[in-house]
C-alpha cells in the first residue's frame, strides 16, 4: 500500500520549473535582473522628482537654451540614472519618429510592431533646427504628439511618452529657476 503521495496542479509544477530555471541561468542574467530591479526601486523611491541640490548640479552642466545633441543625450541618460526616466521612457523620447501597432507593409497590415512614421505632414525638426533650444525642442514634440493623438486615438506608448516628455520639460523648467 502506497501511503504519502503528493499531487502537484500543472501550475505548481511549472512555477516549480520556472524557479529551478532560474537558478541554472547565468550570473550575468541574474545581475542583469537584480540591476533592472534596483533601476526600478530607485525610481519609485525619487518619486519622478529632483531636489533642488541635483537641479543645480544639472544646471551648472546643462543649458536648457543651448545644447548639442551629444549633451540632450547625456542629459537625457542623467534623468535615467536618477530614476526620472524609465529606460522604455527615455527610449521613446530619443525616437520621437518610432510608432508602435499596426504598421501597413506592402502585403497588408503588420499589427503589433514597432515602425518609422515617415509622415511628410508632421515633420519633427532636429535639435539643431532649433539652435539647441532643448525646451523649444521638447515643446514642439509635445506638440507633434498631440497633434497625432487628434488624428489617431494614441496607443500605450504614445501616452508614455507623452508623460515622459513632459517630466523632461519641468525638468528643463527647473534647470532655469
Amino acid at each position: 500500500m502506497i501511503n504519502g503521495i503528493t499531487y502537484l496542479s500543472p501550475a505548481v509544477q511549472n512555477s516549480a520549473k520556472r524557479a529551478a530555471g532560474l537558478a541554472g541561468h547565468p550570473v550575468s542574467f541574474q545581475a542583469s535582473l537584480q540591476s533592472s530591479l534596483a533601476a526600478r526601486d530607485r525610481a519609485r523611491l525619487s518619486d519622478g522628482k529632483l531636489s533642488a541640490e541635483e537641479l543645480a548640479v544639472l544646471s551648472e552642466k546643462y543649458d536648457p537654451d543651448h545644447m548639442t545633441q551629444e549633451q540632450y543625450d547625456a542629459f537625457l541618460d542623467e534623468l535615467e540614472s536618477k530614476g526620472i526616466l524609465s529606460k522604455e521612457d527615455k527610449m521613446l523620447v530619443k525616437n520621437p519618429e518610432m510608432r508602435f501597432g499596426e504598421a501597413f507593409e506592402p502585403h497588408g497590415i503588420s499589427p503589433g510592431r514597432a515602425y518609422i512614421e515617415d509622415d511628410a505632414l508632421m515633420q519633427l525638426k532636429s535639435l539643431q533646427e532649433y539652435d539647441g533650444n532643448a525646451s523649444l525642442f521638447v515643446k514642439a514634440m509635445l506638440a507633434h504628439e498631440s497633434a497625432l493623438a487628434e488624428r489617431t486615438p494614441p496607443l500605450k506608448e504614445d501616452r508614455q511618452r507623452m508623460a515622459a516628455l513632459r517630466v523632461v520639460s519641468d525638468v528643463l523648467k527647473g534647470l532655469r529657476i
